[in-house]
């Protein structure tokens, strides 16, 4: 009987942990992927709201603009006169490839602080300098404005206005607001970009 009973060799020992040692990492390897995707998309989910409500705030600077003008009530256009004053204005704005630098998100290219600006969704009824903030800096986590500061922050996000070329008398003056967003994801060397464009007409 004892001659008939034989255990594994170090062979089958060896192939049976380097089998299970591949399905582990292959594992664990899937498991960080899954993650990574689901951060990258909760954060585009983020830097997606963060450029609506500069988008609705544009749009009610804009209406606030049009409802002065129709009411004749003073007060209702200062922002959209900042806004669209000659040295705010961009002759185009950052392409997303110049937004990105040795894979590093470097901002607006060529970066003018007079033409570089974020809202302060909080103050717009208040001043010019708490509503508009000609500030950048690289995002820590995902592109936003920070509000929860001493001061408002923004952090990889901004926003540049183009003025638009009229092609007849009777076309209306028009201002493309690029609303741009460039941030670090987790699990992709090249950082992540996203922007709209916002287009509002002079009345």
């Amino acid at each position: 009987m004892r001659g008939s009973q034989r255990g594994d060799t170090i062979i089958e020992v060896l192939f049976a942990i380097t089998v299970f040692s591949i399905i582990a990492v292959a594992g664990l390897s899937l498991m960080n992927q899954g993650t990574a995707t689901v951060q990258r998309a909760l954060e585009i989910s983020h830097v997606r709201n963060q450029i609506d409500a500069q988008a609705d705030g544009l749009r009610y600077i804009h209406d606030s603009y049009v409802n002065s003008l129709s009411t004749g009530a003073a007060g209702g256009d200062h922002l959209w006169m900042e806004l669209t004053k000659a040295t705010r204005l961009s002759a185009n704005a950052s392409g997303f490839d110049s937004m990105t630098s040795w894979q590093v998100c470097g901002g607006p290219t060529p970066f003018v602080a007079s033409k570089v600006f974020v809202l302060n969704l909080s103050q717009l009824d208040g001043a010019l300098g708490v509503a508009l903030i000609p500030d950048f800096q690289p995002a820590v986590t995902y592109a936003r404005v920070r509000d929860d500061l001493a001061t408002v922050q923004s952090d990889g996000l901004w926003i540049e206005v183009v003025k638009g070329v009229s092609r007849a008398a009777t076309t209306p003056a028009y201002y493309d607001f690029h609303i741009r967003a460039c941030w670090d994801v987790p699990g992709q060397s090249v950082p992540m970009t996203l922007g709209t464009i916002v287009r509002l007409y002079e009345p």
